[in-house]
């Protein structure tokens, strides 16, 4: 599978950038337009949430792109947590990931994104309305 380049950001007129879907700018509250920013980003900082209703821990981080918006992401593969780690972001299900250097895409990923490439959308587990 191959690693987007690009992903989905929204910008409003007065330059500020966000990650996450919204109609108007949280901050100048003028109207935002969809743009494609690179993928490469560095996280900035993590942590491991072991307590959560899966039972299994979930490491998370905050991921700055170098167009400088800044996500929570889930964490997958290898960092050293520096906070200069160089990862990518992918966006899948509604949510960031933050894929770490020599990270595993195992077969659940692997059969999402050919079902989206054959026009299947996977199913969302959250929605926003």
């Amino acid at each position: 599978m191959r690693l987007p380049r690009r992903i989905p950001a929204h910008r409003c007129s007065h330059g500020c950038l966000w990650l996450h879907e919204h109609l108007y700018c949280p901050n100048c509250r003028t109207r935002l337009e969809r743009v494609n920013i690179a993928s490469a980003a560095v996280l900035v900082s993590h942590t491991t949430v072991r307590v959560n209703p899966t039972g299994e821990p979930i490491r998370l981080g905050v991921a700055r792109t170098t167009t400088g918006a800044t996500t929570l992401c889930v964490i997958r593969g290898v960092v050293r947590g520096n906070g200069r780690d160089r990862v990518v972001l992918v966006l899948r299900d509604g949510r960031f990931h933050a894929l770490g250097r020599r990270a595993r895409l195992d077969s659940d990923w692997q059969a999402s994104a050919s079902s989206r490439a054959q026009g299947q959308s996977a199913p969302r587990r959250h929605s926003r309305r």
